[in-house]
This record gives C-alpha cells, structure tokens and sequence, in this order.
C-alpha cells in the first residue's frame, strides 16, 4: 500500500488542540458492551455473568447519561460508527474483563501505543479507579502495537472515528475476589465518563 494512503491511528482524527477555534478537547464518552451474544467472554464461576452480561447490566444502568452500543451488528466498527455519527461521542471505553486462573486480579487499559491522548485518559480513569478501590492492583496503561491483545479494537475505534479509543479490563471476572458488583461498577463507570 502507499505511504500516502496509511493512517497514522495512534493519533486523534484532528490535532490535540484544534477541535474547533480556540478549543481544546473535551471527550464526549461512549461505551461499548464487550463481546457479543453468541460470543459472550469469559463467564465468573458460578456462570452467572458473562462479559457480555455484564456490560449490558452496565451499559443498562447508565443508559440516561451514557451513551452505548454493543458489538452484535458489525463489530467494534459499527457500534463505534453509530455512536459517533447518532451521539457525537469522540472517545469510546470498551469494557472488558480479565480472566485467567480464578485466582489473579487488577485492573489496566488497553490503548495503541503512541495514542498519548488515549494514554491520558486512561491514566486518568484509573487514577480514579485507585481513589476508589485503594486496595486492588493497578496493572497500568499497556500500549498496543499490531498484533497485540485488543489491537485490532482499538485500531478498528479510531477508524471508526473515535478521538479516544480504550479497552479497559477493570477486574477479573472470574476471581470472586476481584469481581464487583454491576451496580456499583455501573456507578463508577458513570463517574468517570460522565
């Protein structure tokens, strides 16, 4: 492919500063259920939640004040594309959740390495998350590069339009002792992206 013709995604679609005359970026947050029905993620123990479940509880709960879409009809790009176009959303949280072995816990975001916008807003969110939950592990901000986990989402977000693309993965859905409950989950993602 020609140089010419590549997108540079580790960068927002307009300059830091020049989302309007005299104007600096204010992110407008849409969020993005993981997964999709067929395809629901990792479940906890007890199979009660799915990935898939989960997010929907979340996206459900904050529906008055957040706008969401899920990734059932065309992928991370269509939900992304719907937000941006219907809602004017220019920064988007895909909210996963880790899974490994029942036992392992923390939180980290996922952003394109390079996007130091992104990188920003991830930094800030989980600062939060520590003021919030002092005693859970931050993992940190981990940037992404081809071929690296959730990749391709956040590649196929900025694509789509988004200014700020991130995967977050908050908790392990299948340590008990890492999982927190949807509503009060819900409320903290209300916070933060609100």
């Amino acid at each position: 492919m020609l140089d010419c013709f590549k997108k540079d995604y580790s960068k927002p679609s307009k300059d830091y500063g020049s989302h309007g005359e005299g104007e600096s970026f204010k992110p407008v947050w849409g969020y993005i259920v993981p997964h999709t029905e067929k395809a629901q993620g990792a479940e906890t123990p007890d199979n009660k939640f799915s990935e898939y479940k989960y997010g929907l509880g979340v996206a459900v709960k904050n529906a008055d004040s957040l706008p969401w879409d899920d990734r059932n009809d065309g992928g991370v790009s269509g939900a992304v594309k719907r937000l941006v176009n219907s809602k004017k959303v220019n920064a988007t949280f895909e909210d996963h959740k880790n899974a490994y072995n029942n036992k392992v816990g923390g939180a980290e975001i996922l952003c394109i390495k390079g996007d130091e916008l992104s990188k920003y807003y991830a930094e800030l969110i989980l600062a939060a998350y520590k003021l919030k939950y002092p005693n859970r592990n931050i993992r940190g901000v981990k940037e992404m590069r081809k071929g690296g986990r959730g990749y391709n989402n956040l590649k196929a977000a900025k694509a789509a339009g988004a200014d700020v693309a991130l995967l977050g993965e908050m908790f392990f859905i299948d340590n008990p002792g890492d999982f927190i409950p949807v509503n009060v989950y819900a409320d903290f993602i209300k916070e933060v992206l609100v």
